[in-house]
């Protein structure tokens, strides 16, 4: 039986690695692209999760998916937790309300004392949907917006990237490269695996992105500004690999916006039966 897209289209539970293909092949055509709801992702942060997984695929063949977690008391939410910076349905582009109306209505037939979606991009229908659907349902939905997570699209050369800063920024940044430079025999590469040296940043790269999900660096380099200048030459790299993303993903760190970063904003539904 095949199911077509469309708010009649219908979700069935099934095993993550029956989908594992088609899921892959659905993540790479959402957008943005998120590594966060790839599959591969979602495995290792369930390995990590102690409630009950719950995959959705919504119609045959799948138009989207969804990996959801049912904690002990009940309460639905998205799989991942505090592993995944970004949760939402996986849907391409232009049928991510369908989707998501699809999901929503599988929820309400399941009647959970409460779902709690968090860390959902605002730019997507999702919240929106839910809360409607839910909503009608008999559901308490209340929305509300949780943290942001800034982003800078990236230009076609490095000199452009500095001159879209602003002119402190700009300044400040020059500086601080010239004196790590001129102190020491700073060098940066990017490495597979293990790294060792004294500043390193943790990042993801996923179609076109490259997503920082964490950061080191030794205390004794602080006063040279390693951490900033560090960005700094991970943004040089990215532009001349071809990336188009720089993503410092959720978090307001002053840091972010120096780089020129953007807010893009993450919010929660909460849902409760009366």
């Amino acid at each position: 039986m095949t199911l077509t897209t469309g708010p009649d289209a219908g979700c069935t539970p099934r095993a993550p690695a029956e989908l594992s293909g088609a899921w892959s092949r659905l993540a790479e055509r959402r957008t943005p692209a998120s590594i966060f709801l790839t599959p591969e992702w979602i495995a290792v942060a369930r390995e990590h999760d102690r409630a009950e997984p719950v995959t959705l695929a919504v119609g045959d063949p799948p138009v989207g998916i969804a990996a959801l977690a049912r904690d002990a008391d009940g309460t639905l939410r998205f799989a991942g937790g505090e592993f995944t910076d970004e949760q939402d349905v996986v849907a391409p582009a232009g049928e991510e309300r369908s989707v998501a109306t699809a999901v929503a209505r599988w929820i309400a037939s399941e009647a959970p004392p409460r779902v709690r979606l968090e860390f959902v991009p605002e730019d997507a229908p999702t919240l929106e949907v839910m809360a409607s659907v839910l909503g009608a349902r008999g559901y308490r939905a209340v929305r509300s917006r949780l943290i942001a997570s800034p982003r800078l699209g990236l230009p076609g050369d490095f000199d452009t990237f500095v001159q879209r800063l602003g002119k402190k920024e700009r300044h400040e940044l020059r500086r601080k490269i010239r004196r790590l430079e001129n102190a020491t025999e700073a060098t940066f590469r990017w490495a597979a695996g293990s790294a060792s040296g004294s500043g390193v940043l943790f990042a993801f790269a996923y179609r076109g992105t490259l997503a920082l999900y964490n950061a080191a660096y030794d205390p004794a380099l602080a006063s040279l500004s390693i951490g900033i200048v560090s960005h700094a030459w991970a943004i040089r790299e990215a532009i001349a690999e071809g990336f188009d993303t720089y993503d410092l993903l959720r978090g307001d760190e002053p840091y972010k916006y120096d780089l020129g970063g953007k807010d893009r904003w993450l919010g929660r539904l909460e849902a409760t039966l009366p």
